[in-house]
């Protein structure tokens, strides 16, 4: 039922258990970041790419103080909850699966549709010193998969960018089809066809419950809110 997505896990896993495990990881820290709105086979790509280049890796789950609009329908709890069950079943090794030794709530810093540039300076400031606070290492790699242009207007200041690595994927050139907004447009129209190719067993044998926070969230949507 779900095969196409397990074929693009046994891929990726292939990817990471079949390299000739590295002296010196690229990278000392790697730092993926997504919503998870919900998870699916970009997100354990990034995860995967981050096992293989760096020594340690942190997951940040973006939008952790939104929950119940429509593009955040998802608490933070429940995201996390599935995010650490597809890492358990990803059939990636203990030692590697080990390596991700972190994984925590981000809050946005403004409103979704917030993007000039000073927006986009603050929330580079605000990002870059969670990662810092919470990996203890002021260089890092940070996995991406919406758009290199985004994630450099975050970090031009002098004092940051010389530490953040960009490691950016583009969804569509990795998965054919595959759209953060179709896979919650799925979700809502029930086209269970199109979820079973990208996203995880743990998500699927959830769809009712997570179907329920998206109807919920379509009919009585919370208004985006940004820290006071």
């Amino acid at each position: 039922m779900i095969t196409g997505y397990m074929q693009r896990m046994e891929v990726i896993g292939k990817e990471i258990l079949m390299r000739k495990v590295p002296s010196k990881y690229k990278y000392k820290a790697g730092v993926v970041l997504a919503r998870m709105q919900p998870l699916h086979i970009a997100h354990m790509f990034l995860i995967a790419q981050a096992l293989i280049e760096c020594e340690k890796v942190y997951v940040f789950l973006g939008s952790a103080n939104k929950h119940g609009t429509k593009r955040n329908p998802l608490p933070s709890e429940l995201r996390l909850s599935i995010l650490r069950d597809a890492i358990l079943n990803s059939g990636w090794s203990k030692s590697d699966t080990e390596r991700i030794v972190g994984v925590y709530d981000l809050p946005d810093w403004s409103f979704e549709n917030d993007s000039n540039k000073d927006a986009n300076w603050y929330w580079g400031q605000y990002l870059y010193f969670n990662v810092v606070s919470r990996t203890q290492t002021k260089e890092f790699a940070i996995y991406y998969s919406d758009g290199r242009e985004q994630i450099e207007s975050w970090f031009t200041a002098d004092h940051i960018k010389k530490f953040v690595h960009i490691r950016t994927f583009e969804r569509n050139d990795l998965f054919d089809g595959l759209s953060a907004t179709k896979v919650r447009e799925a979700i809502v129209k029930g086209n269970d066809k199109y979820l079973f190719e990208f996203l995880p067993y743990n998500v699927v044998i959830n769809l009712p419950m997570i179907r329920g926070h998206f109807e919920h969230a379509a009919k009585n949507p919370i208004r985006d809110s940004a820290m006071k």
